[in-house]
């Protein structure tokens, strides 16, 4: 079905004719007649019934169909927009997915610095799963990901581009406080919160934890170092966190953690897809951002 037939039918339910619809689109009312006879033809129902003088009545399966017309021609409109912005080299969409752990520290800092730079283009944030984030690249679905990955190893689309060694958090005034560096065996007997098994963090602790022959008192699993670290600048439990999202306070204090546990953020990106000029500021101007992170 042509895409004019959409225009023309959205235009006789707005106009009631073929005079007004024939305005509205800057066309002649016997063009319109004739789309409209070609567009009943096709769909095998009418769609208007012709009252005296010149005026239509849609019929009951005309307004069923308006709905669905009206999400295609507002589809469309965003489709010719953005091909006239990317005509111009006006404004860019970049489609981001990001970790919530990266989402909620380092990209906000990311994009408004890149935004002051480059004001023109848009940008859509998502968070997501790092299995989905991968996955939404490698369908198109997002320009640029950005994931945590506990892997040395290296992972089909992701590149790492920056590491760091987890670190031992606990309350201001805590007798970890008095060690240089805090191993599994320092926290055995002490209320440990954890990272959830399933997430990438949660198994690289544990196994820091396994290799010393340690069992930790888990007694809270969480999903946010943030939560994590709210926790226990309440007073309650230790534990062992990513440096990304970190925020210390007066009231938390943290420690290296031996043996080390290398976390790192990856950048997900096409492999059949070069990235976009304004996708690799945006990536330059993330790995900037990451290098000032002491």
């Amino acid at each position: 079905m042509r895409i004019r037939y959409i225009e023309v039918f959205l235009a006789l339910m707005q106009a009631g004719s073929t005079q007004g619809a024939a305005e509205l689109l800057c066309t002649t009312q016997s063009s319109v007649s004739k789309l409209l006879q070609s567009l009943e033809r096709q769909l095998g129902f009418p769609l208007f019934l012709r009252s005296s003088g010149s005026k239509l009545k849609p019929t009951a399966d005309a307004y069923a169909l308006m709905a669905s017309a009206g999400r295609i021609n507002g589809e469309l409109q965003a489709f010719m927009q953005l091909a006239g912005e990317l005509q111009a080299g006006q404004a860019v969409h970049l489609n981001v997915q990001s970790a919530a752990a990266v989402a909620t520290s380092l990209l906000p800092r990311v994009v408004a610095r890149y935004k002051r730079n480059w004001h023109d283009l848009k940008i859509n944030l998502t968070v997501g799963r790092p299995d989905g984030i991968v996955s939404s690249v490698r369908n198109h679905q997002a320009d640029i990901g950005i994931i945590i990955t506990p892997s040395e190893h290296e992972i089909p689309m992701v590149h790492n581009v920056w590491s760091a060694p987890m670190v031992c958090v606990f309350q201001k005034g805590h007798a970890l406080a008095a060690k240089p560096e805090i191993r599994p065996g320092d926290l055995a007997g002490l209320p440990f919160i954890a990272y959830r098994a399933s997430q990438g963090l949660g198994r690289i602790v544990e196994n820091a934890f396994a290799s010393a022959g340690v069992v930790p008192q888990v007694e809270i699993r969480a999903n946010s170092t943030g939560m994590i670290c709210r926790i226990v600048e309440e007073g309650y439990g230790v534990s062992v966190v990513d440096r990304l999202s970190l925020s210390i306070n007066e009231g938390l204090e943290y420690r290296p953690f031996l043996p080390e546990c290398l976390m790192r953020v990856g950048i997900v990106v096409s492999e059949r897809v070069a990235l976009s000029i304004q996708g690799q500021r945006f990536v330059d101007t993330l790995k900037s951002c990451l290098l000032e992170i002491r």
